[in-house]
């Protein structure tokens, strides 16, 4: 263990395995290609658009987000 100061508190830095489930995509943006899309639940709309406007200006890609229900909101690749 090391510990480190920094703006007046103390942090203590520590080692050991990562917990499971870290990493792994929520949505599956980078495995779509144009034309393709998925349908999530409306409660997850907002973060879905911000997902993919992220995910567009890091890869270079377009993504359109649509209600299409009442209930669901679903994202497409477009370029």
């Amino acid at each position: 263990m090391k510990e480190h100061t920094l703006s007046n508190r103390l942090y203590t830095i520590q080692s050991g395995p990562l917990p499971e489930g870290l990493g792994k995509p929520k949505y599956p943006f980078r495995a779509m290609q144009v034309g393709q899309w998925f349908d999530v639940p409306r409660e997850l709309d907002h973060a879905v658009r911000v997902r993919a406007s992220q995910q567009g200006q890091k890869y270079g890609r377009r993504y359109s987000v649509r209600r299409i229900e009442s209930d669901r909101t679903r994202v497409y690749r477009i370029a």
